[in-house]
Formats: C-alpha cells, structure tokens, sequence
C-alpha cells in the first residue's frame, strides 16, 4: 500500500523542512505527527512553536469619545450643584419629581440679573397678590395661586408666576405697570431663551401675563398670538400635553437623570397635578381664542385626553371655576368647527355653496350650540361669562351671512335671516355686558375685551348693511341705538383710564379703545340725521316707493324691497336698550346722542 498524502487538516502548521523549501506539508497517513514528504525521505519532522498574533488595540470611535465627553459635562455639573439631588430609584420618584415641576436642568443655578432688584414694597406685593386671588382669578381659573404659601416662599417657589401675577394686578398704576412688565419680559427671555429653562411656573407666569395682555399691547398687533405659540411650545416640552409616562429613549439620551428609570405603566397616574391640568387646559383655551380672533389655524388641536383632563379636574374638585373650565373647552371646540366650516381665515375666497346649502351648515351648528347650552348644570346656568360666550358664538357662527355676496346683486331672504340673528346674539352680548358694572369689567381679561370690540364691530357693520338695503325709519332706529350703546362704552373705558394713572406721554389700551369706537360713531352720523329729520325722511321714502338703495361700484341703485313678517324686529324699543327711544331727545347738530 503506498503512502499517499492525506488532506491537508484546517488549523495544522507546516513542518520546518517543508515551510524552508516552500512546498506542502501534508500529513502522512502511516505515521502520525509526520508530514508525507519527511516520512517517505526519512527525515525529522519538526513543527515549530506558533506564537500568538497580539492585535492592536482598536481606536475608540468617534460615538464613544463624544460619550466620554458628555460624562465628564455631567459629572461637572452635578460638583457644582450647592445641593444634589439623589437620582429617583423608580418611576414614581422620577413622576413626582415631575409633577413638582422640578425638572433636572432647572436646578443649574442661574445667574443674578439687574433686573432682579424689588422696585415695589412688600407691602404692595400683598397687595397685588390679594387683589389677584379676589379679582382677577374668577376671571381666569386656570392659574390659581395656593393659598398655604407664604410671601417669602411663593417669591422662591414661583418667581416667574409671581412677577407675572404682579404686572398683572398692577393695572391701577400704568407708571408702575411698565416697571414690572420690564423685569417680567427679561427675566422670562432671559430663562426660556437664553438659559433653556422649561418649568410649571414659567408657562402659569406666561398664561398670566398673557390673559391680561390688553395692559402691554400699545398698538394692533399679534404679538399675543406669538406668545400664545410660545407657551404652546412650552407645554410640549414639559410633556403635560400626554398622560404621565416614563421617559422616552431619546429623554433616556440627553437626560442622565431619566437614564436609570425602568418605564413601568402602572407605576403611573392617570393625570398630571391639579395645577398642571389647569396650565394644560388653559393653554388651549388661550391659544386658540387668539387663532380664533387673529383668524389663525389653530396650532393645539382638541383632543380626547384633553377632555378627560377637564372632566376629571371637575369631578376631583367640584367648585364654580373648575366645572366651567370644561364648559369652555367644549364651547371652543365647537368654535373651531365653526371656523373650519365657514373658513373665516379666506373672507374674500368666493364660496360655491348656495345660501340654503349655508343655512343647512349654520342650522346644524346651531343645534350644537344648543345642546352645548343645555348641558350646563344648574351651578353654572346663571354664570354671565358663559352666557357672554355662548352670545359670542352664536355671533361667530352667522358672521358668514356677510361673506360670499356678489357684488351687485340683492341679498336673499336666507341671508338677511341669517345676518338677524346675527344681529340678534350681537344685541344679547352687548345689553348683558354694559348691565355689569365697572368694578366687574376691571377684572376682565384680554380676551374679554378683544370679544367685546367684535361684537360692536359686527353689529356695526350688519346694522349698516341693513340699512344700506331698506334705508328706513326702523333701521336707522337700530343704528341710533347701537350708537347709544358706543356711547355708554366709550364713557366705561374712558372711566378706567383714568383709573389706570396713565401719564401723557403714555398711550394705553383703553385710551385706543375708546378712540376706535368714538370713530365708528361716525360711521351712523348719516342714517341718525336722517331719523332726526322725519319730514325729508318720509318725503325721501315717498319718493322711492317700494324700493331700497344699494351702492354698486361707487354708485346707487334701486332694488326690490319687501319686509318679511316677524323677521324684523329689531326696531322695537327693547332692541339695544331698556329705556324707550324718543326721536326728540337727539340733537341735529352733531349726531351724538344725550
């Protein structure tokens, strides 16, 4: 039997006489340990030793350095704390510490600023603490201060909630007011932009400053709505927009305190902290009134949590303030239905839909706002806020009779239906708002005010509209009592200005407010001269007969005209006002009426 070479065994070195003459060394398969061509030339068979092939260390990627880095950021951090806090050992420890509003990286210390020099008293701060609890708050009940905490402690707690609430209630001195609201705005750019805090008491502080903004805005502008975007922003970033929960894989990245925390669902509660519902809700009910009255696409959409939120708010703590507050986030849902409907951010797009297919739409509205009111429990039938609101979206709703008209031609009956109710809700809002007293209109929020001067400003233009198609005695009569109305507001703004201590050199809101109206006045000066004068006024219908003028392109034409029954009956003497209206008492001189 010959000696054949076996096949070569993976992992076996070559001997030294083979691997020196650069041949194959293969095993042999009579002799074991030999190669074939050592046992067949009768020679020794030596393997040398192999030594172990050493690799070089591998080079740390570019991840791991970076990792390296930010440890070291961390640890330099957590040294220069004057006080560590210990990192949560569960997830109930981490919720907690959230629910506290103390989130990790507000606790780096930030750095003294000029602006943080007290230029009130003691004094007055309670003072303007008292009158926010007593005055401001039934007003807006989303930020409620606690009533267990000192002076001292809330400045340490709540700083930005607390020059917030001071700006606010120091309306009566306008001087001061601009003192505050100048340490406010660069302690809070100075937090949010500069330093990147996010916290509970930054986004109650800006709800505040926002709610009583009519203070601060000295000219037409939509800086509110920027603000309202910001505060949106914030509640995001403070995660109050979702239920309670561990923290996600990117928190786990860039937050070492949420590093260690194993997310356990039912470790969970269901909601967040009474106060951070509230800043929650608030938060919708303030963003998206602005995108309502700026006519903006709302950026915080309703959501099925955010009713639960207010449902459990309300059950939990069963007072006035708390059950509105879910009230007033079902009524803003339905105004945005509205908007979305009607489209009111594109006034001059025109719309294909015909009159009766619109009135089907406000029709169905109406039967939700109607529902919406009936819903309401017994503790809140009689609350004159809501009641405000439900006659503000019921205005909000038929506004669309005014839009979507051709140029030209005559309004339908549909339409002019609709502008009466309209006209109808607009006369509600604006009876029930001057029999409040001016002690219950100083605490009234921006918003309030801003709805106030829509009201006059759509009542204006439809009682002008309705004029321009019948030019009779009964619609001037209207506009004299809208006009009447103006005159009672004007001389309430007027009156709170002067409360407010403004000097000359400083322009404020209720000054521009009272301008405005004063100038729409003039406006009715037209129609109220030619009430006064009856006689060319019936000469004038005389001669028209049966037709009504409309202007067209600059000019006036004759149109049909013919009252519909029990449609119009806006000019009886309870429309704009209580007291019966006497032609005699108005002056022809200048259109303003005693």
């Amino acid at each position: 039997m010959t000696d054949a070479p076996a096949p070569m065994e993976r992992g076996r070195h070559a001997c030294a006489e083979c691997k020196a003459k650069k041949l194959r060394c293969s095993p042999s398969l009579q002799v074991l340990g030999v190669c074939h061509r050592c046992h067949r030339m009768g020679m020794d068979c030596m393997i040398p030793e192999v030594r172990k092939r050493t690799r070089k260390s591998r080079l740390k990627s570019r991840v791991d350095e970076l990792e390296e880095r930010q440890n070291k950021l961390m640890e330099l951090v957590v040294n220069t704390k004057q006080s560590p806090k210990p990192v949560p050992d569960s997830a109930g420890d981490f919720i907690e510490a959230v629910l506290e509003s103390q989130p990790p990286f507000q606790s780096v210390i930030l750095p003294p600023t000029a602006s943080s020099s007290r230029p009130i008293s003691a004094e007055q701060e309670i003072e303007l603490i008292e009158y926010y609890r007593q005055v401001l708050t039934p007003n807006f009940p989303f930020v409620v201060l606690p009533a267990d905490v000192s002076m001292v402690d809330m400045r340490r707690l709540y700083p930005v909630l607390f020059k917030g609430v001071l700006v606010a209630s120091a309306w009566r001195s306008r001087p001061l007011q601009l003192v505050l609201e100048k340490d406010f705005l660069v302690d809070i750019a100075s937090r949010f932009f500069i330093h990147g805090e996010r916290s509970l008491d930054l986004l109650q502080g800006l709800m505040v400053y926002l709610a009583w903004y009519q203070y601060s805005a000295s000219q037409a502008s939509q800086q509110a709505y920027r603000f309202s975007s910001i505060a949106v922003t914030l509640l995001i970033d403070l995660g109050l927009h979702r239920r309670p929960r561990g923290p996600t894989n990117h928190e786990r990245i860039v937050d070492s305190l949420a590093r260690d925390i194993q997310a356990n669902p039912t470790t969970f509660p269901k909601f967040w902290s009474h106060d951070a519902r509230r800043a929650f809700l608030g938060t919708y009910v303030l963003s998206t009134f602005c995108a309502l009255l700026y006519r903006k696409g709302s950026i915080f959409r309703h959501s099925q949590y955010l009713e639960e939120c207010a449902l459990s708010l309300a059950e939990s703590k069963p007072s006035a303030g708390n059950v509105a507050i879910l009230y007033y986030v079902r009524l803003l849902r339905i105004s945005t239905v509205i908007y979305n409907t009607f489209d009111y951010s594109c006034q001059d797009k025109e719309d294909k839909r015909s009159d009766e297919e619109i009135q089907i739409l406000v029709r169905a509205l109406e039967g939700q706002l109607a529902d919406w009111r009936a819903s309401l429990p017994d503790i809140l039938i009689e609350d004159v806020r809501l009641k405000l609101c439900s006659h503000l979206a019921n205005t909000y709703l038929h506004e669309v009779g005014l839009y979507g008209v051709v140029e030209g031609e005559p309004l339908s009956i549909t339409r002019i239906t609709i502008l009466y109710r309209c006209l109808d809700n607009v006369k509600d809002y604006i009876t029930m708002a001057l029999n409040l007293s001016i002690e219950d209109m100083q605490g009234w929020t921006s918003f309030d005010w801003r709805q106030l001067n829509y009201a006059v400003m759509i009542g204006s233009r439809i009682t002008l509209t309705l004029d321009l198609i019948a030019c009779t005695n009964d619609s001037a009569t209207r506009i004299f009592k809208l006009d009447a109305c103006l005159e009672q507001l004007c001389s309430r703004t007027r009156t709170l200005f002067t409360i407010t201590n403004t000097l000359p050199d400083q322009a404020h809101y209720f000054q521009r407010l009272s301008m405005e109206w004063q100038g729409m006045r003039n406006w009715f000066r037209p129609a109220i001269h030619r009430l006064a004068n009856s006689t060319s006024n019936s000469q004038y219908h005389l001669q028209m007969g049966n037709h009504a003028l409309q202007t067209v392109s600059g000019h006036v034409v004759a149109m049909p005209w013919t009252p519909f029954g029990g449609a119009d009956t806006w000019a009886q003497d309870d429309f704009w006002l209580q007291s019966e209206w006497n032609a005699s008492s108005y002056p022809t001189g200048d259109g303003v009426p005693n």
